[in-house]
């Protein structure tokens, strides 16, 4: 979904905003189609309603706040594996910081359960989230059966 350039490592804001723009044009008849009763009948309308419910499903703050919850839990995960005693130790020496195997469980234990979290970069959140709205979720949207709610009011 997000195009490639080549030597920019991330999408501009004006790009993804240029992106989104372009993607609420294209739904914006098939929305209303729906609105008048008419499920989409193309591949081509059921790909753009698939991907535009999923960008609006991965666009809320709930959803990055969880992406990056998730992105913290899993550098947690990893540091359980490649923090050895030999690491740190060398991490602690190199700043001319105690050593010993006090100070390096103190540091691992510290690293491991503190209430840190990670500082990610510019853009995180929404550039991931608008590829898992392409990648993870607008496929299975996709892929299920549409069908239309229609709500009436009861008269009172």
């Amino acid at each position: 979904m997000l195009p490639e350039s080549p030597g920019v490592s991330r999408p501009s804001s004006e790009l993804v905003e240029t992106l989104l723009s372009r993607i609420e044009s294209d739904v914006a008849p098939i929305l209303s189609d729906l609105c008048n009763g008419l499920l989409p009948q193309s591949d081509a309308d059921r790909e753009k309603l698939a991907l535009f419910a999923a960008i609006q499903m991965c666009r809320t703050w709930g959803f990055r706040r969880r992406l990056t919850e998730t992105a913290d839990a899993s550098l947690r995960l990893r540091l359980r594996e490649v923090l050895t005693d030999e690491r740190i130790r060398s991490w602690l020496r190199d700043r001319q910081q105690p050593h010993d195997d006090r100070s390096v469980s103190a540091f691992r234990r510290e690293a491991l359960t503190s209430n840190w979290e990670l500082e990610h970069a510019k853009g995180f959140a929404i550039e991931t989230s608008l590829s898992v709205a392409d990648e993870a979720i607008r496929p299975l949207l996709f892929d299920r059966p549409l069908v239309l709610l229609r709500f009436v009011a009861q008269p009172y």
